[in-house]
């Protein structure tokens, strides 16, 4: 009788473990295109930007100062 209520318990999860829905695709495409960092990645970008902007003006005026000399 033991084995009759292991297997009993094992059929009733297997079926209760079915009835789950899986995530629809919709939903994981929004998760992947919406992050929580993205705001912060993009702040990094344009502070990166910002930084080759000035580095290439350095660049220039150190050119103009030795021409200069």
């Amino acid at each position: 009788m033991t084995k009759l209520n292991y297997l009993a318990l094992g059929v009733s999860t297997l079926l209760l473990g079915a009835c789950g829905s899986p995530e629809s695709a919709s939903d994981q495409a929004v998760e992947e295109t919406e992050g929580v960092f993205d705001p912060m990645v993009g702040t990094m970008d344009k502070a990166r930007a910002v930084e080759d902007i000035a580095n290439s003006r350095n660049e220039e005026l150190n050119k103009r100062m030795e021409e200069a000399e």
